[in-house]
């Protein structure tokens, strides 16, 4: 080939290869009519004003701080979802298909304690007797100014009570049944003794009844001239009395 033809060869090449190199390029960038609107961002955030006018509008943002609100949808199973914000819908537990979780775990059932039994209180009679010195009688009269001059007061079952918060601490009764002793009657009556008795627990301190039965026993026995005796008709003698205050003391702590 003469120097000619290899000049316009290589010519042809060149022209070839530029037409495949600017071919190229136009599939590359796509060919817009209006640049400015080829140019312009996809999406526009509303200025600050709006965002305050929709916060006063509405009470709240959305997660974004744009707009109304999103929708918020519960968790689906199924394909099936609420057109409802998750705080308008409905129970999760009436929608078909829809298992929800709850917000809060519940509680732990508590397994209940059985409230322990009532401790049973020992019940404790006490008596003490009063019989005339020399075997002789009461007068109704010098007895029932006795027993009103102690502070004891004619009430249920016709016998005398030591009173408190209206209920009897320890009561006085007729040696002879049925114990009474109605002051209406004193006119004629008469009586061998008397029978002085108290029941545990009562309405008072144990220890302070105690003390109050023994303590009223000595001042009828002074005023009616007679003599103190055990419920065994044994003579009550001091270490009779301890004896009695030993035992409600004691029985007082088993049953605190």
């Amino acid at each position: 080939m003469s120097t000619l033809q290899w000049a316009l060869l290589i010519v042809a090449i060149i022209a070839v290869v530029a037409i495949y190199v600017m071919s190229r390029r136009e599939k590359r960038v796509p060919v817009a009519k209006d640049w400015s609107a080829a140019k312009a961002p996809t999406a526009i955030r509303p200025p600050a004003g709006d965002q305050m006018e929709i916060f006063s509008r509405t009470g709240e943002f959305d997660e974004f701080g744009v707009g109304r609100p999103r929708i918020r949808v519960p968790p689906t199973a199924g394909g099936i979802s609420s057109a409802l914000p998750l705080e308008d819908s409905a129970d999760a537990a009436t929608l078909p298909g829809v298992a929800a979780a709850p917000m809060f775990a519940a509680p732990r059932a508590e397994v209940a304690t059985p409230a322990p039994a009532p401790k049973v209180v020992e019940q404790k009679i006490l008596a003490i007797l009063i019989a005339e010195r020399e075997g002789g009688v009461i007068m109704g009269n010098n007895l029932h100014r006795a027993l009103r001059k102690e502070a004891l007061v004619f009430g249920e079952r016709k016998i005398y009570h030591r009173m408190d918060l209206g209920q009897p601490v320890f009561s006085v009764a007729g040696l002879l049944k049925p114990g009474q002793l109605d002051p209406a009657e004193s006119e004629g009556f008469t009586t061998p003794g008397l029978t002085m008795f108290m029941v545990l627990p009562g309405p008072a301190s144990p220890v302070d009844a105690v003390r109050d039965l023994l303590n009223t026993a000595k001042e009828l026995s002074k005023s009616l001239k007679g003599e103190l005796f055990d419920n065994k008709r044994q003579p009550f003698t001091e270490a009779s009395e301890r004896a009695m205050l030993a035992d409600v003391e004691e029985w007082a702590r088993r049953n605190a």
